[in-house]
């Protein structure tokens, strides 16, 4: 008996360790419980901040293709995409030739783009220039890759056939004495980037403007150890020097002048609307410009003795070249080329109406600014949300 009841005892240090134990289990099941309410709760804030920046990215689609959303303002308010029932607010600006449009909501979230045209004109060509009663004429270096607009008179080539680049008969239309027309809104783009400058220049080279600055001056020469990005510069004339790297859209109402090897990257352009009846833009040899460049104001020249746009050998635009002027045109253009007339020089003597070096090529992946009359569509081109 005395046996019995020694072997039912327990262990004094027993039920202490049962205590321990079962808080551990207790508290590790807690932990446990608690780290996966937490996980929860961060998922759900994770996915309810992705659906609002989702909400803001589905505000500056509908953006895109809808022209009517505005009515007139720079303000305009969107119900989210989602049906949370929060509102997108969103504010469309100028800037240049483009435009930057901002999407915010209430809770601190804001995504702001640059945006372009995705198509530059309902003709969407390769090459256009103006009917002058005369036939384009094309040499042997010279190509042009894409639907190409040219004079009723038809092409003639000039050279070899064999290094010829014909342009096929599919590809071909006429056109018109006029250049297509512009956006109504581009004067009033023009002036307002004038009106917006908020700095002067006077005598300076060296500059260093962040995005969205703008710069006013008579003559601006930009030295090539300048630092602009995304910035405007207005003036009567500017010079920009050999060895710039940068990113900016020129605005004139006299002249421009790049010098060899100069380098505008994208989002960048040049437009300018003379004030006298002689604008002049000239891309030295080597330079490249990414965006576009726009003359307009030039009086008639039939004569061809004032080019409004001289582009020199080895040149490249990456854009539009919309030129209402004479024009000279070597080097390489991808995107597409609008001139009222053009020539080509070669010891001394002009040839009208001749392309003889230049390769124009048909590019519809970049966007363009908004200058032309067509379609409203817009392209995304750069995230300006400063980091």
């Amino acid at each position: 008996m005395h046996e019995v009841a020694h072997k039912g005892r327990v262990s004094g240090f027993a039920l202490p360790a049962v205590m321990v134990i079962s808080v551990l289990v207790m508290t590790v099941t807690a932990m446990a419980l608690s780290m996966l309410t937490m996980d929860s709760r961060v998922y759900r804030e994770y996915h309810r901040d992705r659906q609002r920046m989702i909400d803001l990215e589905s505000a500056l689609v509908v953006y895109s293709y809808d022209n009517g959303m505005f009515s007139g303002a720079d303000t305009a308010v969107l119900k989210a995409h989602s049906g949370s029932g929060d509102d997108v607010s969103l504010v469309r600006k100028d800037w240049g030739l483009y435009e930057c449009v901002s999407a915010y909501d209430g809770y601190g979230n804001s995504v702001t783009r640059l945006y372009g045209k995705v198509t530059e004109s309902p003709e969407a060509a390769a090459f256009w220039i103006c009917d002058r009663n005369r036939a384009l004429t094309l040499a042997a270096g010279a190509g042009i890759y894409g639907t190409a607009y040219i004079p009723p008179n038809g092409v003639n080539y000039s050279g070899d056939l064999q290094d010829m680049h014909l342009i096929p008969d599919g590809m071909a239309r006429v056109s018109l004495p006029e250049m297509p027309p512009l956006d109504s809104s581009y004067q009033v783009r023009f002036r307002r980037m004038f009106g917006a400058c908020t700095e002067t220049a006077q005598g300076d080279s060296v500059f260093k403007l962040d995005r969205m600055s703008v710069l006013h001056g008579d003559e601006v020469c930009i030295s090539g150890e300048s630092v602009i990005h995304d910035a405007v510069i207005c003036a009567r004339k500017v010079t920009v020097r050999d060895g710039f790297r940068g990113s900016m859209q020129i605005f004139c109402t006299d002249s421009v002048c790049l010098e060899p090897g100069v380098r505008l990257k994208w989002p960048s352009g040049i437009c300018v609307a003379s004030e006298s009846g002689f604008p002049n833009v000239v891309l030295g040899d080597g330079c490249r410009i990414d965006g576009y460049v726009v003359v307009t104001g030039a009086g008639p020249d039939y004569e061809l003795i004032f080019p409004g746009y001289v582009q020199r050998h080895g040149a490249v635009l990456n854009g539009l070249l919309y030129a209402d002027c004479s024009c000279e045109i070597e080097g390489d253009i991808a995107g597409a080329a609008y001139v009222r007339d053009c020539y080509h020089r070669e010891d001394g003597i002009k040839y009208p109406g001749t392309v003889a070096s230049a390769r124009i090529t048909r590019d519809g992946r970049l966007a363009f600014p908004i200058l032309m009359e067509g379609s409203y569509a817009r392209k995304a081109i750069k995230n300006m949300n400063k980091k």
